[in-house]
């Protein structure tokens, strides 16, 4: 019985990605990644915009990498996180 519930969830996060990218390929976005885990899926796009497509997420990090800073975004977009990229 357990199975039966894993594979729900399982279907309803694929189902969820569907639709997400389904609405990022209509903004003309770039998916760089998927990822589905314990908790709701995450896309990764690729964007060089504060704003890609007209999303607007909210600031989640800031890293250094060889020398160049980068803030992550994120938002939700059908069920599933989306986050993108760009050079602070």
């Amino acid at each position: 019985m357990a199975n039966n519930k894993n594979n729900n969830i399982i279907a309803k996060k694929l189902q969820d990605v569907n639709y997400c990218l389904a609405e990022l390929a209509q903004r003309g976005l770039s998916i760089v990644g998927i990822e589905i885990r314990d908790r709701k899926p995450v896309i990764t796009i690729d964007s060089y915009h504060k704003e890609p497509g007209g999303l607007k997420g909210g600031f989640l990090t800031r890293i250094s990498e060889h020398g160049r800073h980068w803030e992550t975004y994120a938002t939700e977009v059908q069920g599933c996180q989306v986050e993108w990229r760009i050079s602070a």
